[in-house]
């Protein structure tokens, strides 16, 4: 029996010599299959990278997403350069460029380590080569990859390497809604969109803030609030999809529409049918007569008062000395309101209030259409918009100045100002379907 024992005692050290290859080349595998995941997974995160980081810089080179000189379109797959740009960018690079640096930045650049790494860029507009069914204003499609060698496994598999790939796309998409409020101040730490104990129904439309956003005790029903900054909404209902933080500079959506031409030049007239008055002084209108208003230029301001049944005549006002609308019965269609200095007139405020009807509504066709009031860009004036019974059609353009919404209001409107205050209203919002519609920007978002 002890021999039998003694010829036994050789075969634990045999099997384990013999299963040592298989253990370290399961090991060896593991090895290498685990770190080939980790650079294939960092060099998906530098496409993507690159891709925002050009398509980004899109939107701070090009106004108008035409290629060109800052704008770079190379539709099919070019090289980085092997050396990054300065770390300090400036305009002067171009979103390709800025692209191939966001990849570096991530660890990987064209002939990285030794050789072993290449990432290109594509670009366009329209529709993406790899993406075939989708319209963009901008696209960037960013490649990188890198050759991995196989320490372990490859003794066993005969291949020296792997390759770490990946592609990403990112886009300007241009978002299917249009914005219902821009608040366009960009200043750190200041409130810019302010909402507070209202109800505030735009279901069919996206709010749009360069700053700050703070919704308090409000009943908000929207269907996207973006704010570059920080957005707060305690004890309120909100039902919107909120994006904060974005960074994003969103841009002024009527920004190209241009000014109206003032037919009367400096003279301050207003009239129809051989029939002018001077409106030197300010236009005031009290008690319970109608009265028909006609455009014109107003360089006193119109001021009107009381329960008079006041009719504007469709055209263009041309408004200094201020625009006040309380507690009277109003009514005009095909009308626009052009808040500007006149002469040695300077622009007044606006200020709508009281409990009477006011059906005020833009034009349906032309250059401003569906523009209700337009403020001169180099102007900033007060303006509070508030009262029962307020039905107003068109956008709320006060480029330069801090709007206040309030009220019992049932309007379709658009507002683009600075800033915009919401108290006491019922805001709801309609697009017009052509002439000065005010678009939501662009979107970058990765569509690959």
């Amino acid at each position: 029996m002890k021999s039998g024992w003694k010829d036994e005692r050789g075969q634990a050290l045999l099997m384990t010599a013999l299963s040592l290859g298989m253990i370290f080349g399961i090991l060896g595998l593991t090895v290498d299959v685990g770190w080939a995941y980790y650079r294939q997974r960092a060099a998906q995160t530098a496409a993507e990278a690159a891709a925002i980081a050009a398509v980004k810089s899109a939107q701070t080179l090009s106004a108008t997403y035409t290629c060109g000189t800052d704008l770079e379109c190379p539709s099919t797959a070019t090289a980085c350069p092997s050396a990054p740009i300065s770390s300090t960018l400036s305009p002067s690079y171009n979103s390709v460029q800025i692209g191939c640096y966001y990849a570096y930045l991530d660890g990987f650049s064209a002939g990285g380590i030794s050789g072993a790494q290449s990432v290109t860029m594509a670009a366009g507009t329209g529709t993406p080569t790899t993406v075939p069914n989708v319209s963009t204003s901008y696209w960037v499609t960013a490649r990188v990859s890198e050759s991995i060698p196989q320490l372990f496994s490859g003794m066993n598999s005969g291949n020296n390497s792997l390759t770490a790939s990946a592609r990403a796309t990112a886009a300007l998409v241009q978002a299917n809604l249009p914005g219902c409020v821009y608040a366009l101040k960009a200043t750190p730490g200041t409130i810019d969109f302010d909402v507070n104990g209202v109800n505030f129904t735009a279901a069919n439309c996206n709010v749009y803030v360069n700053s700050n956003a703070t919704i308090s005790g409000a009943n908000v029903t929207v269907n996207s609030i973006n704010v570059s900054g920080n957005y707060s909404a305690g004890g309120s209902n909100v039902t919107a999809t909120v994006n904060q933080g974005t960074g994003a500079d969103y841009p002024d959506p009527l920004a190209s529409l241009p000014a109206p031409t003032d037919p009367n030049g400096t003279n301050c007239v207003a009239g129809t049918g051989g029939t002018q008055i001077n409106t030197t002084s300010m236009v005031t209108l009290s008690g319970s007569a109608g009265a028909t208003l006609y455009p014109g230029n107003y360089c006193g301001g119109i001021d009107i008062q009381g329960s008079t049944n006041i009719v504007f005549s469709p055209g263009t006002y041309f408004i200094a000395g201020g625009l006040t609308m309380s507690g009277s019965n109003l009514s005009g269609s095909g009308v626009m309101f052009y808040i500007t200095p006149i002469g040695s007139h300077a622009a007044g405020g606006v200020s709508i209030s009281g409990d009477n009807a006011k059906m005020l509504s833009a034009a349906t066709s032309g250059t401003n259409e569906g523009v209700l009031f337009f403020e001169n860009r180099s102007s900033s004036v007060a303006v509070s918009i508030q009262g029962s019974n307020t039905n107003l059609t068109g956008d709320l353009y006060f480029y330069g100045s801090n709007v206040t919404y309030g009220g019992s209001n049932d309007s379709d409107v658009a507002v683009i100002s600075q800033t915009v205050t919401v108290s006491g209203s019922n805001f709801g919002y309609t697009p017009v379907t052509t002439g000065a519609q005010p678009s939501a920007p662009p979107q970058v978002v990765v569509i690959e």
